[in-house]
């Protein structure tokens, strides 16, 4: 099977990957080569925005990856739809994004799709079931304020109301 990857969408729905990191995409690239290599005939062609120059990278690129980043100024859902219309066959594709648009071009011409969220499971199931460490899910950090800072911004506040 030949997946079409939303690549930035994808990593948004993965428990241990944040789109602030500053590597999101290899650790992303690192994971699904696990994936391939654990089933037989996975083919992925991953899309992410904002490659310098843009197009097919070769650092990320080989076997049955292809790793494709939109130049600048253009976007990778503009990159997925176009290969979605050039698809010979779109059944033998699936489509992975949520993404409304890329979805609607997907359905359109006949291509499975599957959201995000669901593919990002599923990696985190495989990866269980083959004996890896389930990623963590990060719990949302709170700001946390020591007795001092705190009488800081409340005197900052205090003071504010006067005016």
């Amino acid at each position: 099977m030949h997946y079409l990857i939303d690549g930035h969408n994808l990593i948004a729905q993965l428990p241990d990957i944040r789109l602030s990191d500053p590597d999101d995409e290899d650790q992303l690239v690192r994971r699904l080569r696990r994936w391939m290599a654990a089933g037989r005939k996975r083919r992925i062609t991953l899309f992410f925005d904002g490659g310098l120059p843009g197009g097919r990278s070769p650092h990320y690129s080989g076997g049955s990856l292809d790793v494709i980043f939109a130049s600048v100024g253009r976007e990778a859902d503009n990159l997925l739809i176009r290969r979605i219309g050039k698809a010979r066959n779109p059944p033998e594709f699936t489509l992975v994004s949520s993404d409304g648009a890329i979805v609607a071009a997907a359905k359109a011409r006949g291509m499975p799709v599957v959201d995000s969220k669901t593919f990002a499971s599923r990696l985190v199931l495989e990866a269980t079931e083959r004996g890896a460490t389930p990623p963590a899910i990060s719990a949302k950090e709170e700001p946390t304020l020591d007795a001092e800072d705190l009488a800081k911004w409340l005197d900052i506040f205090e003071a504010g109301k006067d005016e």
